[in-house]
């Protein structure tokens, strides 16, 4: 493994509200950092970063720990290629030698070597005479011997096995071509054959430039069009962008998102380099986290047909619920961005971008092409539908102005337009009032939960664990006046001793890292949470005795509560008994 030193030396070297920062955007507050979680959806910030202590935790989603296990989540590495991304970025070589037995990082190194190969494999059949047709089909699609190489772009011999023996023979493992998906599984389990047979192939790349995953396409109209690789340890398709390690490169701060390979490939021939792809999937939230990591803006130029307008309707949804400032491009008189440049040119395609559609426009653009609004009845149909669509609006000064561009539209007053709107923002607002109400009611019975004898125990045991790190003197009144091997949540009682251990022969306070690091990176959020504790106690020491206290004073009301509903009463006055001797 990595020396502790080493670790030690990154984490300190980096800032983690700087780091964080990058990801999503920190506020300020007393002596930590607060804001939007990048993990999850939330309205109200619940995503706290300490740099005193150097650990992060959100209270919304449980994620947390230290730099290390942020850049893991984030970023989709392991343990150790975090600490290397880490260690370029604060400018500390980490020496390669052989003691690194990280058996995830060997295995995931190994499939990015095999996706290499791969590859490479696929590019030298494309200019063989094998690959003749193929070849001939990309340069029908109007692709340059320069964009073909810049994409690495290659193709899959009409054979059932060949990329599997070239793998086989440049010293990959069954087991590891196997988990690289490139192969499929025959049904009696004994055999496989290569995935991709006869098609043209994209190798995908993540952001660093490693080779990931492909695309296949046919050359004809046979099924399925586009074949993609299934996920393995080094790719997840709804947290990564074809394209994206070439756009991000661009001054172009607002990304371009289409919908095929072909549209991104040839978009960027033609010079507009910060358009990219989904993979075969539709817009996640993990996409809109990526996406608003590289971009200030996202333009969808999904194709025109019925499809393409849900697939635009939907991305807007995820999008805006993401936090990604979305705008939308209407391309009319071609169905995708690839024909739309052919037939018109790259100029007409940039001008498009410039005029692209708010997404309230859009919306409203889609409402109005279902109503013949010559009709009166129909007219009167879109107009409370578009109502709708403004009340969603919070800024009023947004809302008159759409409200206006929807009465140009249908040659009808402000006035009248504005008293529906305001009339579904009352039907808004009660429908609100509910939501929150049943949030309150939830919230108030979990608060009632916690706030029994169990949550006490708990939460009381978690303080003690949280002095047992930080403060030397309170750690060793816990020891000598509780027994920690005694606590009623397992987790809490490893964590105790783990610290115990820690601590024997010395009275340094050890570091976060330390900690966190002696456990797997998914318990890193229950680590941080308890490491989050801001316990202001003058004396720590007496404040842990505050705490054996409160503790053993619930644990004697659970054990009441339990004895009453069994009826044995020497028990219940042994504990009562016990309860009055502490008081006194």
């Amino acid at each position: 493994m990595i020396p502790g030193e080493i670790i030690q030396q990154i984490t300190e070297r980096s800032d983690i509200v700087d780091i964080i920062s990058g990801y999503t955007s920190l506020k300020r507050s007393g002596r930590s950092a607060t804001g939007l979680c990048p993990f999850h959806n939330e309205k109200t910030p619940s995503f706290h970063v300490s740099p005193d202590k150097q650990v992060y935790h959100c209270f919304g989603c449980g994620a947390g720990g230290s730099v290390i296990n942020f850049i893991m989540q984030a970023e989709n590495l392991t343990f150790i290629d975090a600490v290397k991304f880490l260690g370029e970025r604060a400018g500390i070589n980490i020496p390669e030698d052989n003691s690194y037995d990280d058996r995830l990082t060997k295995q995931r190194q190994r499939l990015l070597e095999a996706n290499k190969a791969a590859a490479r494999f696929f590019y030298d059949v494309l200019l063989s005479e094998d690959g003749r047709k193929a070849r001939e089909y990309l340069i029908s699609r109007g692709l340059s011997s320069e964009t073909i190489t810049r994409f690495g772009l290659g193709f899959a011999p009409e054979s059932w096995d060949r990329l599997t023996k070239h793998l086989k023979g440049l010293g990959f493992s069954d087991y590891e071509i196997m988990d690289s998906g490139l192969v499929t599984q025959r049904q009696d389990k004994r055999s496989y054959y290569d995935r991709f047979r006869n098609r043209v192939m994209f190798p995908i790349f993540d952001v660093r430039g490693n080779v990931i995953a492909f695309g296949g396409r046919v050359m004809d109209d046979s099924k399925p069009k586009y074949l993609n690789s299934s996920d393995t340890k080094v790719f997840d398709k709804s947290s990564n962008l074809f394209a994206l390690n070439l756009a991000r490169k661009s001054d172009n701060k607002v990304l371009i998102m289409v919908e095929g390979y072909m549209d991104v490939i040839t978009l960027h021939q033609y010079g507009v380099t910060a358009a990219v792809a989904s993979l075969g999937t539709a817009l996640t939230e993990n996409h809109a986290r990526l996406l608003k990591r590289y971009a200030d803006e996202v333009v969808l130029c999904y194709d025109s047909d019925e499809a393409g307008r849900n697939a635009a309707k939907r991305g807007l949804e995820i999008l805006s619920s993401g936090g990604v400032k979305t705008r939308v491009i209407t391309l009319e008189g071609a169905k995708d961005p690839d024909e739309y440049c052919k037939k018109f040119g790259v100029d007409a395609f940039l001008r498009a971008i410039s005029g692209a559609k708010t997404p309230l426009l859009y919306k409203i653009g889609l409402l109005k092409a279902k109503y013949d609004i010559n009709s009166p009845d129909e007219k009167v149909e879109f107009l409370n539908e578009a109502a709708r669509e403004l009340a969603k609006m919070y800024n009023p000064v947004e809302r008159e102005i759409y409200i206006k561009e929807v009465c140009a539209m249908c040659d009808v007053s402000e006035k009248s337009l504005a008293a529906n709107v305001n009339k579904a923002m009352s039907a808004n607002k009660k429908t609100e009032e509910r939501k929150d109400k049943n949030e309150i009611l939830k919230d108030l019975k979990q608060r009632s939960v916690i706030s029994g004898s169990g949550g006490m125990i708990y939460q009381n045991e978690k303080k003690l664990v949280n002095l047992m790190f930080y403060d030397y003197e309170a750690f060793r009144f816990i020891i000598e006046n509780y027994d920690i091997n005694e606590m009623t949540d397992a987790f809490l009682k490893e964590v105790a001793l783990k610290i115990l251990k820690m601590r024997e022969n010395t009275k340094t306070d050890p570091k976060e890292i330390e900690l966190i690091s002696s456990f797997p990176p998914e318990e890193a959020g229950k680590i941080a949470d308890i490491l989050s504790f801001e316990l202001h106690f003058e004396n720590k020491t007496a404040g842990a005795g505050q705490i054996i206290n409160s503790l053993n004073a619930a644990i004697r009301k659970q054990k009441l509560a339990q004895l009453g509903k069994s009826g044995d009463l020497e028990k219940i006055k042994e504990l009562l008994e016990q309860k009055k001797q502490n008081e006194e």
